[in-house]
């Protein structure tokens, strides 16, 4: 990867790392943001394969998460409707989403590390939904 090479100003490892860590502060809007960029740089007068990649990973763990966090926080308080049994199923249920979300707190800091050393992260735990 060229390490010189400037977008809008800035190094493409900066722009990077700025896309996993804004997803940090606007979870739902990095998101978005991090899908609209990388579609802005797969296009043939934008192309940058370094950072449609790095977007493309951020974009399908972001959504993975999105989708697994509702899935598991839906199904939990649902079973905390249930008197003792279903409570503690969904106890045990919210401390998984807890130890999901801290693991998705690693993936971005991890991934905003490795993006300013010029590397694409890829996180495990996620499937590709944008290819």
């Amino acid at each position: 990867m060229n390490n010189n090479k400037q977008v809008w100003g800035m190094d493409v490892r900066t722009l990077l790392m700025l896309g996993w860590l804004v997803q940090l502060i606007v979870p739902v809007g990095g998101m978005i943001a991090a899908i609209v960029l990388m579609t802005y740089f797969k296009d043939e007068r934008n192309r940058d394969d370094f950072l449609t990649e790095g977007f493309r990973q951020i974009s399908n763990f972001a959504l993975i998460m999105y989708i697994i966090s509702l899935v598991i926080g839906t199904v939990a308080g649902v079973f905390m409707l249930i008197p003792f049994i279903g409570m503690l199923i969904g106890i045990i249920l919210f401390i998984v989403l807890g130890v999901y979300m801290i693991y998705s707190l690693y993936v971005y800091i991890k991934g905003a590390i490795e993006a300013g050393n010029g590397n694409i992260f890829k996180p495990g735990f996620s499937f590709e939904i944008f290819k």
